[in-house]
């Protein structure tokens, strides 16, 4: 375990880093939803097919968090991110030349989707792991990028569609990607004496173990024993919903905001950047809040998923322009809330020792969600030719995110057992 690491000046550079990755990887990734305006036009109004270039994307963006995860035992941290950097910014940039939205699939959908994978898993680990007294706080500013990108992307992508064709403008949005080779740079490893505490940890596991055979059984173990967990099982299963719920709106709420107002595509875009503004804050928010011993971190998670699952369910109700615009305000800030809370309740859940491990698997329940959301918003839209019955699932989906990790401390209290506990890792890890 990593103790005393308060960040130092370069901790700051980390955060920095950590932030700008998330601007540009979910900025990018969350702008598909003013793409699939054009690309609707292209395929005949097939949503279904249309949906499966953002659910392939967002499945591989969030999904390969395991493998990403897997790889930071083999590879530097900043190895991991130039590799997605490189085929983040190579992949989109191929997109406009393709012939058809069968090879955006693998494109568009998988090389993409991997490379910001390999981009922010890494980089929002090392933003938890250079600070130890203030961990909520400086992976909620790392977060926060995500929101902010969200925040600007939108309009920098409508402006250039209306400008450049939706071509012309991801050869820009190519180019912007290339900054992430600058930003990868600059997550340096921890210095050793920072390591000092944990390889000593280690040194004494090993003298521990009978033979070499058994320090090796127990880190292969270590990678799986996130799911020996309960608390983390249905933490798991919450983010499934919730990215099953918002994935659905972030992919179609362009064009729904368009077909039922009347409004343009920068009108709907602007609505986009009102929701990543409040992501913004709402990140900020709740990693400020999460350091603050009195507050439930749990009981807050579960506060602003309610609050996103009921927006969602009044988008169809909305009749005006600015009542959508209000709605899109509490939605931000719930999922800027949700974003803000996922690597220290992690870290909560599981130790500080298995974040990376966790993060990773969390990611992959990330990647089902987002994965399995849009078809079915794409396949409820084909069938009953409105999005309302689909903004309604969405909105359920969320809502039910926040009711099960109730269980979380309804466990706790029946069982009277803290939620992590370092005994009960090393008995499971015997016990195997």
């Amino acid at each position: 375990m990593i103790k005393d690491v308060n960040g130092g000046y370069w901790g700051l550079a980390i955060i920095l880093s950590a932030f700008m990755i998330q601007f540009l990887a979910f900025g990018t990734g969350l702008s598909i939803g003013l793409y699939n305006i054009e690309l609707l036009a292209i395929t005949g109004d097939d949503a279904f097919s249309v949906s499966l270039v953002a659910a392939i994307n967002t499945g591989c963006f969030l999904g390969s968090g395991p493998l990403a995860s897997l790889l930071m035992n083999y590879v530097s941290h900043r190895t991991i991110v130039l590799i997605g950097a490189g085929l983040s910014s190579a992949s989109i940039l191929c997109v406009p030349f393709l012939p058809n939205i069968g090879y955006m699939y693998a494109l568009w959908g998988v090389g993409a989707g991997l490379g910001f994978c390999f981009v922010y898993v890494p980089s929002h680990v090392m933003s938890g792991l250079y600070y130890n007294k203030h961990t909520s706080l400086a992976t909620g500013v790392a977060t926060a990028g995500s929101g902010l990108g969200m925040t600007v992307f939108p309009m920098i992508v409508g402006y250039l569609i209306d400008v450049y064709t939706w071509r012309g403008s991801l050869i820009i949005v190519a180019g912007l990607m290339l900054n992430l080779f600058v930003f990868g740079l600059l997550l340096r490893p921890l210095p050793r004496y920072k390591k000092r505490a944990e390889d000593e940890t280690m040194l004494e596991n090993i003298e521990q173990k009978s033979n070499h055979d058994n320090e090796k059984r127990e880190k292969r173990f270590r990678h799986f024993f996130v799911f020996c967990v309960f608390e983390f099982d249905v933490f798991f299963v919450s983010n499934i919903l919730w990215n099953m719920g918002l994935n659905m709106v972030v992919t179609f709420g362009p064009d729904f905001i368009l077909t039922s107002l009347g409004v343009t595509s920068i009108e709907a875009a602007y609505v986009l950047t009102v929701l990543g503004l409040c992501t913004f804050v709402g990140s900020l928010v709740t990693g400020f809040l999460g350091n603050f011993r009195w507050i439930n971190r749990i009981f807050l998670y579960v506060l602003v998923c309610l609050l996103s699952g009921i927006g969602v369910i009044c988008f169809p109700l909305a009749k005006t322009y600015v009542t959508m615009v209000m709605l899109h305000v509490v939605v931000g800030l719930g999922f800027g809330g949700i974003l803000g809370l996922l690597i220290v309740l992690t870290s909560d859940l599981l130790g500080p020792e298995n974040l990376g491990d966790g993060v990773g698997y969390l990611m992959l329940s990330n990647g089902m969600g987002c994965f399995a959301g849009p078809p079915i918003a794409g396949l409820l839209k084909d069938s009953f030719e409105i999005y309302d019955v689909s903004l309604y699932t969405a909105g359920a989906l969320v809502l039910a995110s926040g009711v099960i990790m109730v269980l979380v401390p309804l466990k706790t209290k029946l069982t009277g057992s803290a939620i992590y506990s370092k005994d009960t890792e090393e008995e499971i890890a015997q016990g195997s």
